[in-house]
């Protein structure tokens, strides 16, 4: 069997992972400095407030909504690399059950505490990330053959799509919604 990093010794690998990670986390990190600001300045105290306490109290519950399948599916595929089908549909399935049970409660939990409006309504489309869980195992196969690069490429468009909904949204006035879809 020829080898998929013919050509590439371990080194170069994990160096230019680790160039990829480090190079991702700093345009999070932008992404953040730039669209943090831009939201507090556009929704105001108030409406910030908002913003703030939906997103807190999604992301509580954003760790039962994985349970480290993550990690017990990497480390199975390191280990046996022919089973990977297997071993990530039994992941995405078990994930999805999980974000399923994290997604009900956290809106039964933000009914029963008497939230605003809304606030409801910015906990139901925030939580829609705990049913985004699941398709995190995506990248797996890329972190299991040591080639951050393109993981580090999915995040990087995804800090890019946060940084034009949060304009769009301020562009057009949408309120505090849009930038919790962000």
């Amino acid at each position: 069997a020829v080898s998929p990093f013919r050509g590439f010794t371990l080194g170069n690998r994990l160096l230019s992972s680790f160039t990829a990670l480090i190079g991702d986390r700093f345009f999070g990190m932008f992404v953040s400095c730039i669209t943090l600001p831009l939201i507090t300045r556009h929704l105001g105290v108030s409406g910030y407030g908002e913003y703030a306490l939906a997103v807190t109290h999604t992301l509580l519950f954003l760790p039962f909504a994985s349970w480290g399948i993550d990690l017990i599916c990497l480390r199975e595929l390191m280990r046996s690399p022919h089973r990977s089908s297997f071993l990530l549909s039994q992941g995405f399935t078990l994930k999805v059950l999980l974000s399923l049970v994290s997604f009900g409660l956290a809106l039964a939990s933000a009914v029963v505490l008497k939230y605003p409006p809304q606030v409801l309504r910015g906990v139901a489309l925030y939580s829609l990330v705990l049913l985004a869980s699941p398709f995190e195992l995506g990248t797996l196969t890329f972190q299991a053959r040591v080639q951050y690069g393109s993981v580090a490429k999915c995040s990087f468009l995804g800090n890019l799509a946060t940084l034009v909904f949060v304009w769009i949204g301020m562009r057009h006035d949408w309120g505090p919604l849009p930038f919790l879809a962000a």
